[in-house]
């Protein structure tokens, strides 16, 4: 079944207009994503310059100004497609590039028309000049795919594919063959491969965004909003896809929390919170994993981590938080902790066991008067006596709370 060339015109305006429709509602909805605003402009010059173009016989060669117009808003539709590509992925946008990938198919038209150039060299370059933005919009997925996999981009890759293979296949034809380079026909069959190439890329733009919001809430989900640790839920999550065997565990507790809550308020309480959460992620490696266990507990997986590297980690956390004390409200809050520390058995398959006697060892710090390591099953920590370790107190701290 074959269509004839208006019936290919209106399908194409009309997606185009269809989704035009669909991107201005969400860039109204979700107006921090500046990457839709980006697709959406795409699209408006994308319609824009098939509306001008359709207004003409399709085997008529276009004036140079005219084609200027025409192939200078093709050009901006595939630049703004690249640069919201970019945005997607937060990557930075350099405007002076996006702005001359959007005038060079429309200028050099037009000057090597104006100039009496060949106008097969002509629509040549013009072709070679659109295979830039599609070609690097292209890389821009592929790239992304190989770090943050999002299956809807597959869409993508696969549209802008076809697009560069067919601008990169016209040079040729237009360079190196007399086939007709303005005819029905061959109008007929770009358009076709057109209106599905665009389905596609549309689609994928809209499956993209929707798929990296929800990527976005699991994510969420899984962790702590306060401390922007990973919560129960996100670690045993993470857990599943590492192995556990001779990993570490430590659980540590914030001394006299409640009183800090009782007197100072829970404002006070979240900030103490959330300073000691950014102490845990700078001393912990970039393999370890830390969550906020529940309350003012803390724990940490240490992967492939021994007994004694693990009591190091656990003295260099007490150490960085009784160095740090929280300000507030103009005073200086002291801050200590307790860690008690245990090793996963060889024969045990989860953490929970080595938690459980992470916590009995935290117990045991807590009874031995705070502000230290401790581990039951483990060599004695750095310092018997924690509060001897820590370091002076800044002058204007307030004393410690009691409990």
């Amino acid at each position: 079944m074959t269509f004839d060339l208006d019936t290919l015109q209106f399908a194409t305006l009309s997606s185009r207009i269809s989704y035009v429709l669909v991107f201005a509602l969400l860039a109204l909805r979700q107006r921090d994503d500046v990457y839709i605003l980006h697709w959406l402009l795409a699209l408006i010059f994308s319609i824009l310059g098939s509306l001008i173009m359709f207004s003409r016989p399709m085997d008529d060669i276009l004036p140079p100004v005219f084609g200027m117009v025409v192939y200078g808003l093709f050009g901006a539709s595939l630049a703004l497609s690249w640069s919201g590509l970019r945005r997607f992925h937060e990557l930075p946008v350099h405007a002076p590039s996006v702005l001359v990938l959007a005038v060079l198919p429309g200028l050099v038209y037009g000057c090597g028309m104006g100039s009496g150039l060949w106008p097969r060299l002509c629509l040549a370059l013009v072709f070679l000049a659109c295979s830039l933005p599609t070609g690097l919009a292209l890389f821009e997925c592929l790239r992304a795919q190989s770090r943050d996999r999002l299956w809807s981009q597959y869409f993508a890759i696969g549209s802008f594919s076809v697009y560069f293979m067919l601008f990169v296949l016209s040079v040729v034809i237009l360079a190196a063959t007399d086939q007709p380079m303005m005819s029905v026909e061959s109008a007929k069959i770009s358009l076709t491969i057109d209106q599905i190439a665009g389905i596609l890329i549309h689609f994928a733009y809209l499956a993209m965004a929707g798929e990296r919001s929800n990527l976005r809430l699991a994510r969420l989900s899984q962790r702590d909003p306060l401390t922007r640790l990973f919560n129960r839920r996100g670690l045993s999550s993470r857990l599943s896809h590492v192995s556990i065997a001779g990993s570490a565990v430590l659980l540590a507790d914030i001394d006299h929390f409640k009183a800090v809550n009782d007197r100072l308020g829970h404002a006070a309480g979240d900030e103490v919170l959330a300073q000691f959460a950014v102490l845990m992620s700078g001393v912990l490696r970039k393999t370890d994993l830390g969550a906020r266990w529940g309350g003012e507990e803390f724990l940490a997986v240490l992967p492939a981590t021994s007994a004694a590297e693990a009591l190091a980690i656990a003295e260099r956390l007490r150490f960085a938080a009784a160095a740090a004390p929280v300000a507030v409200g103009g005073t200086l809050l002291p801050v200590t902790v307790s860690i008690g520390v245990a090793v996963v058995d060889e024969t045990e398959a989860d953490i929970g066991p080595a938690t459980a006697r992470a916590d009995a060892a935290l117990y045991r710090a807590k009874a031995g008067g705070r502000n230290r390591v401790c581990g039951l099953d483990l060599a004695p920590s750095v310092a018997d006596d924690g509060a001897a370790a820590s370091p002076r107190r800044p002058p204007g701290a307030l004393s410690p709370l009691a409990s």
